[in-house]
């Protein structure tokens, strides 16, 4: 029997490296144990892991890395979560990385072979997907419940900057319903955050800052029907700034370096209920400092899709028959927490990732809003979820690449993505004016 795996990754033995390896290919549960925290070791360090490995095992970094990707390769191969499919998309998003600190190569041969399995499968299987197992009654896009549900009182906006289109509308509608919400809290950009936030999303983020907070647009280029830039032309009033914005409407508006900071200023405005709109991790102090909880609306299905780039992990397990967003009260582990409201619609016609992306974000600030007056005024039950599901983590580069081949596609051969996405949202509109 070997030890189950330590919360901190330390140096090995060559004779309980191979004993690891050998619990796994005999499938004992010791075995999957470690499989599972090498692959959120790797997953983690993503670019990093050169770098971190040679921190955690010095001489012996290399060795390790090797064991590493012994591990994961065979791991990946047994199979992933839903039913047929060939190649655990997980694992060998991990093991690119790992293969990349050890040869900072793109791919080898066995690489490529295993990714041209798993999208080859993922084609094949396009006519009967597997079907998750969503929580939460489905949202259609109405807002006529809001109207007797407001004025809501207590309601605090978490801001990642000032910019924020989520944030904005949020606001705006709140405005329209005829309601002011209690504080608009914003976390400054310092030089501090943008180190915790490089280490969790590498170059990306440079692309989400030049995007998001410098054009003020949406997060990827692509144009689609709909998006927060194109519901912000409609709904948003004056500035599009939060500190702005505030001092127009007579909202009270704070920065912080950290959300915590703002717990006595959440307690002075009498604020019980909070709506998540990004800017980092949320501790457990200012979750207990807010008695009807913080909601966040979580880019993938829950409980069985965690984490980061969870849309993209679903459709390259072959759950593209829907892509989702889930409203839930927040805990201090990721994406946890009692569930509210879902949305829900089929990935095929979107051209791309970024299209994709942008049409399903623009639901974020009504389902959201849905969310925080369901729950304020008993409309929406919270659902305990499971102890079930995948953590994931920032999707590899080749591992983007096949969901954009395969949208690409889906949409040539004709198929059309469920029109609920843009008639939602101007059902809403609607419902409002």
């Amino acid at each position: 029997m070997i030890p189950p795996p330590p919360a901190r990754l330390a140096s090995l033995s060559p004779n309980e490296r191979e004993a690891i390896f050998d619990a796994l290919r005999k499938e004992h549960k010791e075995g999957f144990e470690w499989a599972e925290k090498i692959r959120r070791f790797v997953s983690v360090a993503g670019f990093r892991l050169r770098k971190e490995a040679n921190l955690r095992f010095g001489q012996e970094a290399r060795a390790h890395l090797e064991w590493m990707k012994r591990v994961l390769f065979y791991r990946a191969l047994q199979g992933g979560p839903a039913p047929g499919c060939p190649v655990d998309q997980a694992y060998l998003n991990a093991l690119f990385y790992v293969h990349e600190a050890i040869e900072r190569k793109p791919m080898d041969f066995a690489l490529r072979q295993a990714i041209a399995v798993l999208e080859s499968w993922l084609r094949e299987c396009e006519g009967h997907c597997p079907e998750p197992q969503p929580m939460g009654p489905l949202f259609d896009g109405l807002a006529v419940p809001w109207k007797q549900e407001s004025p809501c009182q207590g309601v605090v906006i978490l801001a990642p900057t000032p910019r924020s289109l989520f944030a904005l509308l949020l606001i705006a509608v709140f405005n329209l319903l005829g309601f002011r919400p209690a504080l608009i809290v914003i976390r400054a950009f310092s030089f501090s955050r943008f180190q915790e936030e490089w280490q969790r999303e590498g170059k990306s983020l440079l692309r989400k800052i030049w995007r998001k907070l410098i054009l003020q647009s949406d997060e990827y280029p692509e144009k689609g029907r709909v998006s927060l830039r194109s519901l912000g032309e409609v709904f948003i009033e004056g500035p599009w700034h939060l500190g702005m914005q505030a001092q127009r409407l007579g909202i009270p508006c704070c920065t912080v370096n950290r959300f915590e900071e703002a717990i006595p200023t959440i307690a002075k405005h009498n604020g019980q209920i909070a709506i998540f709109t990004g800017g980092g991790l949320v501790n457990s102090a200012l979750l207990q400092a807010i008695p009807r909880g913080v909601v966040n609306v979580h880019m993938g299905s829950l409980p069985s899709h965690k984490g980061m780039d969870a849309i993209f992990a679903a459709l390259l397990e072959g759950y593209f028959g829907e892509v989702a967003l889930t409203a839930h009260l927040m805990e201090a582990r990721v994406d946890r927490g009692p569930v509210l409201r879902r949305f829900a619609v089929p990935a095929f016609g979107f051209r791309s990732i970024g299209h994709l992306r942008n049409e399903l974000g623009a639901m974020l600030p009504w389902l959201g809003i849905d969310a925080v007056l369901g729950r304020v005024s008993g409309r929406l039950v919270p659902l305990d979820q499971p102890e079930a599901g995948r953590l994931y983590y920032r999707l590899h580069p080749e591992l983007l690449a096949v969901v954009d081949r395969l949208l690409s596609i889906w949409a040539a051969k004709g198929g059309a993505s469920s029109p609920l996405l843009p008639l939602a949202v101007m059902r809403s509109m609607m419902a409002l004016s």
